[in-house]
């Protein structure tokens, strides 16, 4: 069907351009294979445009970014540059601008905060308060007993 059309639409490309330059016909040949996309790029392209952007672009759930985001990762390479680089119907930017702008809503990454300080957690706390007092009673009886046996003053 492609190749059908492809020749309808060269037909009058050739009457144009003659058989004497046949650089211009190739070139004006390129030109048209670049203007057709896959099925795949134009079911998204509807999809993206009769289903997808009826909200606004703040407005998007979760659940239809999931399932839009999924039809885009399944497009190929060579659709995903046709996707990302049509214009936006509702907000005149590019396709790519826009999922980027939803994947960064959506998957927010938090810095990390560097103000914040280390805490102890409670067993942590009361097990350096244990160790302090055992050792400042340890050292005390020591004292008492170094006392007791005049050895000191």
């Amino acid at each position: 069907m492609k190749k059908l059309l492809l020749f309808l639409l060269m037909i009058p490309a050739f009457c144009l351009v003659g058989s004497n330059t046949p650089k211009e016909a190739k070139s004006l040949e390129n030109n048209l294979v670049l203007l057709v996309n896959s099925k795949e790029s134009d079911e998204f392209l509807d999809y993206w445009e009769n289903d997808f952007r009826k909200t606004p672009t703040c407005d998007v759930k979760y659940e239809d970014f999931m399932v839009m985001i999924t039809k885009y990762q399944a497009l190929s390479s060579a659709d995903k540059e046709i996707v990302d680089n049509t214009t936006d119907v509702r907000d005149g930017c590019k396709i790519k601008e826009v999922i980027t702008t939803l994947v960064n809503r959506f998957y927010r990454i938090t810095p990390q905060n560097t103000d914040k300080k280390d805490t102890l957690t409670k067993s942590t706390t009361i097990i350096i308060i244990v160790s302090v007092a055992v050792f400042g009673m340890s050292t005390i009886s020591v004292f008492f007993i170094l006392k007791n046996k005049k050895v000191i003053d």
